[in-house]
């Protein structure tokens, strides 16, 4: 399980995350949908831990380790 409470972010004095709530079990999948810097891979990037809103925002998060997670970086994909 993924749980997000009231989750704000910013980044150089702009808003890219107020009042999130976000909760996903272990059976759901999803997708992020948004323009571009709408802030979806930094969502991802926090939901699969690689930076952490505490450093430079608020809210609340539990993880449960029963959960895989991984992202695919968008730099990183071949066509052939």
């Amino acid at each position: 399980m993924i749980k997000f409470e009231n989750v704000s972010l910013s980044y150089g004095g702009q808003d890219i995350f107020k009042r999130l709530d976000l909760f996903l079990t272990e059976s759901d999948r999803s997708a992020i949908v948004g323009p571009n810097g709408s802030g979806k891979s930094t969502l991802l990037n926090m939901i699969i831990g690689d930076c952490s809103f505490q450093n430079f925002g608020k809210g609340h998060h539990t993880y449960t380790d029963t959960i895989l997670l991984d992202i695919l970086p968008q730099g990183n994909i071949q066509v052939f």
